[in-house]
């Protein structure tokens, strides 16, 4: 079963949405703080935008892969997902660039969803429960990594540098297994009670990991700590059923569904108001006009988004 599944791209679409709302708001004072990244220890809202992203990604991996080693073969559907990453890379330096007119390379959200894509590909021809344990095996490494080695580096952006794909490429191959696992049920080849203790185990796993990290480290988007990526799917996990409940009963969010299918350029877009409104507006503006900024901005990515979907331009992830 390889067809398109919605919750994937409203999961994709929440991520984008709130990453929409982030951009508008986090130049402002006025601005609430749970709406803008935690500024040190700590986790806000506007931390899950990358993991719920990345989780999303994920979820569409295998699927994608599978639909095209079907029609293209197997050696066509490599080589378009390495292509596809290293696009991502090089789109993500050439953004950095243009942003900070810098030949400083600073490892951005693009950058980090293409290492870590790459990095998950292999992984994708094994089974699901060797995929889980290379999750946990990576996010592990990436824990005595970051203790172990000085990688507090603030020139490596916000997304850790390419070392910390380590921890990041954890949440793909977790998500794919948990696609694989959601798809048997799908067509009946595992009972629903082995999934939702596959789902179980699964979190409890990924809490139980964040605990224990915990005592080494903080949660601390910045940084990239093994506890910030294991504590975001604490919440994506959970969410991830949630959706899937949704679907069984046939309800839908357009809106979300909208963003969701067009999320590499909408991200790209709202990086850009963002900076507009940055270099534009003061950062004492009133309240009031926060929230005016706001809602009018996202309006706007919201028609745009449905304008593309009316038109059936679709830019991939």
């Amino acid at each position: 079963m390889y067809g398109r599944l919605e919750e994937i791209d409203e999961m994709r679409g929440l991520a984008v949405f709130i990453m929409i709302i982030f951009d508008f708001l986090y130049m402002f004072t006025a601005a609430p703080p749970w709406l803008k990244h935690s500024t040190g220890n700590g986790f806000t809202i506007a931390d899950l935008v990358a993991p719920l992203f990345l989780f999303a990604l994920g979820l569409s991996y295998p699927l994608s892969l599978y639909r095209r080693r079907e029609s293209r073969g197997l050696v066509s559907a490599i080589l378009h997902f390495m292509r596809r990453s290293l696009t991502l890379i090089l789109f993500g330096i050439l953004g950095e660039f243009l942003v900070r007119y810098s030949l400083t390379i600073r490892w951005g959200v693009l950058q980090m969803i293409g290492l870590s894509s790459l990095l998950s590909l292999p992984f994708l021809f094994v089974g699901y429960k060797k995929r889980l344990a290379a999750a946990f095996g990576f996010i592990a490494a990436w824990h005595l990594i970051f203790l172990f080695l000085n990688v507090d580096d603030p020139n490596l952006g916000s997304m850790g540098g390419p070392m910390a794909c380590l921890g990041w490429m954890s949440i793909v191959l977790l998500a794919t297994s948990l696609m694989e696992m959601y798809e048997q049920k799908l067509l009946s080849l595992m009972e629903f009670s082995s999934y939702v203790n596959w789902v179980l185990i699964i979190w409890l796993g990924v809490y139980v990991c964040r605990i224990i990290g915990q005592l080494h480290s903080p949660i601390n988007k910045w940084l990239v700590t093994a506890p910030y990526i294991l504590y975001s799917l604490e919440w994506i996990i959970p969410l991830f059923v949630v959706f899937q409940i949704k679907e069984h009963f046939d309800l839908r969010i357009p809106i979300l569904s909208l963003l969701g299918k067009n999320a590499l350029i909408l991200y790209m877009l709202a990086g850009i108001f963002g900076l507009l409104v940055e270099k534009n507006l003061p950062s004492d503006l009133p309240v009031y006009l926060v929230f005016v900024t706001c809602v009018s901005g996202t309006s706007v990515m919201i028609l745009f988004a449905k304008y593309l979907d009316r038109k059936q331009w679709y830019f991939k992830v």
